[in-house]
């Protein structure tokens, strides 16, 4: 495999973490390589050949959308396709399945919220809400990651109270509660362990559709 990082001093810890995280689990990382937040095209395509030269069947990502999908395109251009995965919020979004595909089929890419296909069976209100207080509109997946903050933010602030204050909202969020939104995975806070989370949903990109389907829900291992 590869891991390809955005070059900008605070994704450092990132980069060695992705390197380190996948030689530990066994894999054999051919290339490790940091690529401009802006990359030019002459970038991309020297990357995408020397990921292609490198032999690597899967290509570990914490680079921004717009590159992922030149990245991509410029590998199915030199006949290039590994499987693409990695942690992301943004690489996992529809508009980047519809605008990437056929060049990503398969990209599979670590989400804090599951994708349109399965929301009703955790939280049935927000397709309906969506659509009401958006004059029809069909929902989409930027509005469920919305959704899921203001969901869990919401429950912060309950646990609070009326009498609400920082000091007041700090603790109540620091007790130990575990906050379950239904969409975000649930999150446990104490004053040592800022975390939160141990589990993910895990998305796949469906090309024949240009979308990305759900996976795995609230997955703490695979």
């Amino acid at each position: 495999m590869a891991v390809v990082v955005i070059n900008t001093p605070n994704y450092d810890d990132t980069f060695s973490g992705l390197v380190a995280s996948a030689r530990d689990a066994g894999l054999t990382v051919v290339r490790a390589d940091r690529i401009g937040k802006q990359a030019t095209q002459s970038e991309v395509l020297a990357e995408a050949n020397n990921l292609r030269t490198s032999g690597a069947e899967a290509v570990l990502l914490a680079i921004a959308p717009v590159t992922f999908l030149d990245l991509a395109h410029s590998a199915q251009g030199q006949a290039y396709t590994p499987l693409w995965a990695g942690p992301g919020l943004s690489n996992g979004l529809n508009l980047v399945a519809e605008f990437g595909c056929p060049s990503i089929a398969g990209a599979r890419f670590l989400s804090p919220f599951p994708q349109l296909d399965v929301i009703d069976r955790f939280d049935a209100d927000y397709k309906p809400a969506y659509r009401k207080y958006n004059n029809g509109a069909e929902p989409d997946d930027l509005g469920l990651a919305v959704w899921g903050l203001e969901k869990t933010l919401h429950q912060f602030l309950k646990a609070a109270g009326p009498d609400l204050g920082r000091a007041r909202l700090v603790a109540a969020i620091e007790s130990g509660q575990e906050f379950a939104s239904g969409v975000f995975p649930p999150v446990r806070f104490t004053p040592g362990r800022h975390f939160g989370a141990s589990q993910i949903h895990l998305l796949e990109a469906d090309c024949a559709n240009r979308r990305y389907r759900t996976l795995a829900t609230f997955a703490s291992s695979f």
